[in-house]
């Protein structure tokens, strides 16, 4: 398939190479089968679905989310799903968090009006006076084919730092034990995403 050269503003043109499709969102086309590779997921392309359920969440209030097997939402042009994992930061505080990530992981963190958490791969990650364990835990939960919620909020009832049932970080606890340890509160964390990546592997917090 060759390169098209009047493709919309914006949008990457798909090529073929040796055989294997490079689609516009970046994934290989296998050969054989004729289906696009998303790591967890094999989209059809003649379909516009994937074959499988979407790992991710869906919203009761976006009947366009209760659709398990469209892709981004039947809107690519909007949108692109580049791995099908997902972590998640809402809540009042979740900004907050963002920035404490960055400020201790060195990454340049992106996160979208749905709370969607990825990593800036055009940013080359600084690694002076950051946390490289807490790095690496970051980027495999993003990596994690689970998808993982956090409610980040401040003075919250019932929450020493975090609460693992209801999936709730406080960062005026967060802010509390950082003042004084930053090297806790950086372990702190880390144990926190460790934490809920494991419960969402196995299927629920309880």
């Amino acid at each position: 398939m060759p390169a098209k050269s009047n493709t919309a503003s914006g949008m990457p043109v798909c090529l073929w190479r040796e055989g294997t499709g490079s689609r516009s969102s970046g994934k290989e086309r296998d050969a054989d089968t004729g289906l696009d590779y998303f790591g967890t997921r094999y989209y059809g392309g003649a379909q516009g679905r994937f074959l499988t359920v979407d790992p991710g969440p869906f919203a009761i209030a976006d009947p366009q989310s209760w659709n398990r097997y469209s892709y981004v939402q039947n809107n690519p042009l909007k949108f692109i799903d580049p791995t099908g994992k997902m972590l998640v930061l809402n809540g009042t505080d979740a900004e907050d968090l963002v920035d404490e990530l960055e400020l201790k992981t060195g990454y340049k963190l992106k996160r979208n009006k749905k709370g969607k958490i990825e990593i800036d791969s055009s940013v080359k990650r600084q690694t002076k006076g950051t946390s490289k364990e807490l790095a690496n835990e970051l980027k495999e939960v993003i990596d994690d084919k689970n998808t993982i919620s956090i409610d980040v909020g401040h003075d919250q009832a019932n929450v020493f730092f975090d609460n693992y049932s209801t999936q709730e970080l406080d960062m005026s606890d967060y802010k509390a034990v950082n003042n004084q340890y930053p090297s806790l509160a950086s372990s702190l964390l880390g144990h926190v995403l460790e934490e809920y990546q494991t419960a969402a592997s196995l299927g629920g917090f309880t």
